[in-house]
């Protein structure tokens, strides 16, 4: 009926139309469009982004090299560091003999050329005697030497040829320097160890450099002299001038009060002041760009970053050189941005018109086949990366035709699946911590600041007994995972696992300067989580399981313990001890977290406590203050828990001070508040027993705790 509403022509001519379009020539029009739309994306996208794939790739060129130069100033300076603190603890035990004697001097002689980057070593003492070889510019040395022992004050100059003979002496006389009264010589003392001054300009050669200096004493403590180093810093600048950064970038090193350490130019390190030198400022340097770079830094703090000097942009990265000496000294390195992405924009204009030349199915093909090949290399990098950091999920289920990818597919699937059977022994937070350190897996420990933290159930032995072994397990298991996951999450080490104990420890392998907070909040979270559990496992019929914490901070040692073909990474000593202690002793008062003095002392800013006791455990000697955690100084403030905290505290001030009429009246307004406090409680009693009959004379609040 709708055909005979058409004119008689058209309804003929439209069909055939449609019918006379081949299915090839459907298929390549929609090919083209679609690949033309693809390719000019495609290209458009690269367009906008290989700008940042470069600057990251300059990043990573720019952290090389600041890695480069920290490596080379570390090796250039920490020989010398080496030397005067090897001499002097060889003058303190007597292997070498300090006085300027001719033995002495062949040592200095042979030290000066051992270590290539010293221009000048020696040595003063407390009768002002001096040694010191000084390396000339020809290669030749000269040696001043100050002899005041016995009442004496000779002055003598020797002058040695490239072999150390020596070809010509000098007297003097009226020389009136004395190295008891030189800066260098003061400053070692003062700081009773290694000591480096700060980058000052040598008299010979007028170059910048430091000085490295250690003390050795006596028996009696007391200093005997010191030993010093200066070295030339000029071989980093030249160094520096060997560095390609793009065509025009440079490195240079400068200290954060912005003197210039070492720069590419040497010339430019140093600059006159009337008549004397001294380093030259950033500012000082005719590099605008160093100086923006600089300033930019110290604005923002941000180690990374562009500057903008004289309508260019340039790129910066600049970093602490750590781990060398006690001097803030800083990398630099400073690129111009153009360098690095402004052949990138002609080769993208480039690379646009030769996509647009290329068949769409030689696209198709390299597209396939690059994505055949990068993809599976990607994900095999990614699952790399992961096991590196000790995040195990698995074997990838990673498909392709490669026979190369195939295999390191294989073989990253067994290694993946040992390591997550080795997880199970191994805390995998621990292992994580001690790759970040670099610490090696061998026997030894050290002494360390830590936070020591035990916790235990309640009744576990009963427990033990009303359950089957294997209900007993799994309900176990779900106990301790929940207690491990919470100590985690606050950068605690799992120790071990004692029954259904768990210690843990703060402070190592890596450092943590709030360990004692992360302690204490660890210790109220599993409070919490657990009596969340407890509420969940009383109504699934399970038995709950109340938790005891103990928590100390002291100095204990921790290292890998163990044999030599089994190790455990593990804390030791009378801090753990006293950590485990405390956690018992919460059966005794009543309590669920006890902290020792230090360790509320550290945390007290943070949380609230309230003292227990005084307590004298099995093995020490002198009691100890017991604090109970009592909560959080969260914002809003627990005014409640605060005042009760402060007014318990007052009690047990009166209770020591055998006020016991006071103590009373304060533990029963107390004990109304909160009946079932059983410290509150037992001190109640304890008043009012005392208030009715007091102690004896040598009566002592101290508590007696013998057993665990």
């Amino acid at each position: 009926m709708l055909q005979s509403l058409q004119p008689a022509g058209d309804s003929v001519s439209r069909p055939s139309l449609l019918r006379s379009r081949s299915l090839y020539v459907n298929l390549v029009t929609a090919f083209v469009v679609v690949l033309a739309a693809s390719m000019w994306s495609v290209v458009y996208f690269n367009y906008r982004n290989n700008a940042r794939v470069v600057l990251r790739l300059a990043d990573d060129l720019m952290t090389r090299v600041s890695e480069t130069v920290l490596e080379r100033t570390r090796a250039y300076l920490q020989p010398a560091a080496v030397l005067v603190e090897l001499s002097g603890n060889l003058a303190q035990r007597g292997a070498i003999p300090v006085e300027p004697t001719d033995e002495f001097e062949r040592y200095a002689l042979e030290a000066l050329r051992a270590y290539p980057q010293v221009s000048q070593f020696y040595f003063g003492d407390e009768q002002g005697n001096y040694l010191m070889p000084t390396r000339q510019p020809d290669g030749t040395i000269a040696t001043k030497i100050i002899d005041r022992r016995a009442g004496r004050h000779s002055i003598l100059w020797k002058y040695r040829d490239a072999s150390l003979r020596v070809v010509r002496t000098e007297s003097a006389s009226d020389d009136p320097y004395d190295p008891r009264t030189r800066p260098w010589y003061i400053a070692a003392k003062q700081a009773g160890g290694l000591f480096w001054t700060d980058v000052y300009v040598f008299y010979t050669g007028q170059q910048p450099g430091i000085t490295c200096t250690f003390p050795f004493t006596a028996g009696n403590g007391k200093a005997r002299g010191v030993f010093g180093a200066d070295i030339p810093l000029g071989d980093i600048s030249r160094f520096l001038q060997t560095l390609t950064i793009g065509k025009s970038g440079i490195a240079l090193v400068a200290d954060k009060h912005g003197e210039v350490v070492a720069y590419p130019d040497l010339s430019r390190t140093v600059t006159r002041d009337g008549e004397a030198w001294r380093a030259a400022r950033l500012e000082e340097l005719g590099a605008p760009s160093v100086a923006a770079a600089f300033t930019e830094h110290r604005r923002t703090g941000a180690a990374k970053g562009f500057v903008e000097v004289g309508g260019e942009r340039y790129i910066y990265s600049i970093r602490d050189l750590s781990g060398v000496f006690h001097r803030d000294w800083q990398i630099a390195v400073i690129v111009p941005e153009n360098e690095l992405v402004g052949a990138l924009k002609d080769a993208n204009r480039v690379a646009l018109w030769i996509g647009l030349a290329v068949l769409a199915t030689a696209i198709a093909i390299a597209t396939l086949l690059a994505r055949s090949i990068s993809r599976p290399i990607r994900l095999l990098a990614e699952q790399a990366d992961r096991v590196r950091e000790f995040h195990l999920l698995g074997p990838l289920n990673l498909r392709s035709s490669i026979k190369e990818i195939q295999l390191m597919s294989r073989s990253f699937a067994a290694m993946e699946t040992g390591l997550l059977a080795f997880r199970k022994y191994v805390p995998a937070e621990l292992v994580r911590q001690l790759i970040h350190t670099g610490e090696e897996a061998r026997l030894g420990g050290q002494r360390r600041a830590l936070t020591l933290f035990f916790s235990d159930i309640e009744g576990f032995t009963a427990l033990s007994e009303q359950m089957k072994p294997e209900e007993l397990m799994v309900h176990l298991s779900e106990y301790l995972d929940e207690v491990v996951k919470v100590i985690l999450a606050q950068h605690g080490t799992i120790d071990k696992y004692i029954g259904d104990s768990v210690m843990a420890f703060w402070g190592a392998p890596l450092p943590d300067a709030r360990q004692a907070q992360h302690a204490c909040e660890a210790a109220l979270r599993c409070q919490e989580r657990i009596a969340e559990l407890n509420d969940q496992w009383r109504r699934a019929g399970k038995s709950p399981m109340p938790t005891r914490i103990g928590i100390h901070s002291g100095e204990t040692i921790v290292g890998n313990m163990g044999s030599s073909e089994r190790l455990n990474y593990t804390a030791m000593g009378d801090s753990v001890n006293l950590a485990s202690r405390l956690e018992g002793a919460n059966k005794y008062f009543g309590t669920g977290v006890l902290v020792s003095q230090a360790t509320r002392d550290l945390a007290a800013d943070d949380f609230l406590f309230r003292p227990i006791a005084f307590v004298a455990v099995q093995g020490k000697s002198e009691a100890i203050a017991v604090y109970e955690l009592a909560g959080r100084k969260s914002d809003p403030p627990d005014t409640a828990t605060e005042a009760f905290c402060r007014e318990f505290a007052e009690g047990v001030d009166a209770y020591r001070r055998r006020a016991w009429s006071d103590a009373l009246a304060i533990f029963e307004r107390l004990r109304a508040l909160r009946p079932g406090d059983a410290p509150t409680q037992r001190y109640f009693e304890r008043s009012a027993a005392y208030a009715t009959q007091p102690p004896s004379a040598d009566w002592s609040p101290v508590e007696q705790l013998v057993a665990k």
